[in-house]
């Protein structure tokens, strides 16, 4: 089973948002959902200055001028007090950040996907080709949403944080782990129903070997 070391969040104002300092000593797999209005550059980094990773896949939808995505660091550099912080270009940026200790390699990639107006978003669902594996799934709100009630599939929670005007897009990330290799493809069920929500997965093949890449999937 993967374990959850800690979680964080990247909120607030101005170009560069940095979160308050968390201990994230023994996690060796750090997962990053952002978002933000627009296109531009968009820069995920942390005090331990560890290099992330992009699967080339995001979140965009040119309706509502939106772009996200997740991005993971692999055996990073941990500390007692590790903040982490979030570069736009543009505005309404905001992260969640999750900490695990498991091991993991590659497996595939996929595309993400959205809903309008509506309180729920169910993603693309896929099977893992091995097991155990660890799901990582993220939600963008664009436009007030609430909180998230629920992600179902047996996801837990990791960090929810809410879409506030002219500051900052809303973000949900969730996680699972899988002893055996079954079709995922969660349900998001949040409060209110915003303008939009998109959403999109990472998942990675837990084992006792060395420490490859991950995929995306949505």
């Amino acid at each position: 089973m993967a374990i959850l070391i800690n979680h964080t969040t990247v909120q607030g104002t101005g170009a560069t948002r940095t979160s308050s300092p968390v201990d994230m000593t023994g996690a060796n797999l750090f997962v990053a959902g952002i978002i933000q209005s627009f296109s531009g550059t968009n820069v995920i980094a942390d005090s331990q200055s560890n290099s992330w990773q992009s699967s080339g896949s995001s979140m965009v939808d040119p309706s509502f001028f939106t772009q996200g995505g997740i991005r993971y660091v692999v055996n990073p550099t941990t500390s007692s007090s590790q903040t982490f912080s979030y570069s736009g270009s543009n505005s309404n940026q905001s992260a969640v950040i999750l900490g695990f200790r498991t091991a993991i390699s590659f497996d595939k990639l996929n595309t993400s996907n959205s809903s309008t107006s509506s309180t729920t978003l169910t993603l693309n669902s896929f099977t893992p080709t091995a097991g155990p594996d660890l799901v990582v799934s993220l939600c963008g709100k664009v436009g007030d949403a609430g909180v998230c009630n629920s992600i179902d599939s047996g996801f837990t929670i990791g960090e929810d944080i809410n879409f506030i005007g002219g500051q900052q897009y809303g973000l949900t990330i969730g996680y699972k782990s899988q002893a055996t290799p079954a079709s995922v493809g969660p349900l998001f069920t949040m409060a209110l129903a915003p303008n939009y929500l998109t959403g999109q997965q990472i998942a990675f093949l837990m084992s006792s070997g060395e420490f490859s890449q991950g995929y995306i999937i949505g």
